[in-house]
């Protein structure tokens, strides 16, 4: 069951019974391709582009013969929060994006299809833990992959960090780390952001293509390494709830047990 914002963030209802919606996602995309007719002087060209500040972008340009050009790029952004009273389950989340160039290769050796695709998009969140500053342990876990194609995209950029700890360096690599100390009681950031830009020329053979996945989790722990620490979103304000059938009965306990104060509507 998924549900998805106006700005891209797709978030899933799995096990947990709940999860917020929450703005703090930016997604901007743009594509365009051209076809250059070059058995005429001087050479003609014909272009179509688009550009999307706050989501994907995908088109197409046919060529004298054969199938279609294409080129596509965007992102999303998947934020796995637990429900109240779950604090053994991990906060986590996922970074995708997906990038093509294909320029049309009809038979018409006068013609030369070029394109181009770039994509950026980022999650900013402030998460926090309750009761007074105070040490202890947090467990982080991450995985990426740039799923690139036969032809590498021209640039590619990510960054990650989760409080002073940064999830793209390359010495922490793939998997779960040990417990490493983290404060209490006090409000963190989480950051990440990708970019990637591509490129393609029929004439040349360049179909440039990537399908990048970040995934991360983390658990907080009490100073005795032992004891897990729930963890509630900070900021930006909830937009709505997602609600699955299996937590109705969870999530109206407790709203009941906790004020209805704290709940909103889904717009």
């Amino acid at each position: 069951m998924t549900f998805q914002t106006r700005l891209g963030a797709i978030f899933l209802v799995s096990a947990c019974p709940f999860l917020l919606l929450a703005d703090g996602v930016s997604l901007s995309s743009s594509c365009s391709l051209t076809n250059v007719d070059i058995g005429v002087s001087p050479p003609v060209r014909s272009m179509v582009s688009q550009v999307n500040p706050t989501g994907n972008c995908s088109l197409n340009l046919a060529g004298p013969s054969g199938p279609a050009g294409n080129a596509s790029a965007g992102g999303s952004a998947t934020l796995y929060l637990p429900v109240l009273g779950s604090p053994s389950t991990p906060v986590g989340g996922e970074l995708d994006g997906s990038i093509a160039v294909f320029p049309h290769s009809g038979q018409a050796l006068t013609t030369i299809n070029v394109g181009d695709a770039q994509f950026s998009i980022s999650l900013d969140l402030s998460f926090s833990t309750s009761g007074p500053v105070r040490s202890g342990f947090i467990v982080l876990s991450r995985n990426l992959t740039l799923g690139n194609g036969a032809d590498a995209p021209d640039s590619e950029r990510f960054n990650a960090t989760l409080g002073s700890f940064n999830l793209s360096a390359s010495q922490l690599g793939i998997g779960t780390g040990p417990p490493s100390p983290f404060t209490l009681g006090q409000n963190f950031l989480f950051h990440e952001d990708l970019a990637m830009q591509a490129s393609g020329d029929s004439h040349a053979g360049v179909f440039e293509s990537a399908i990048p996945h970040f995934q991360w989790t983390f658990t907080l722990f009490e100073a005795d390494g032992l004891t897990p620490v729930q963890v509630s979103l900070a900021t930006p304000e909830p937009r709505s709830l997602a609600l699955s059938a299996s937590g109705l009965l969870i999530l109206f306990s407790s709203l009941l047990l906790r004020g209805r104060a704290r709940w909103h509507p889904p717009a």
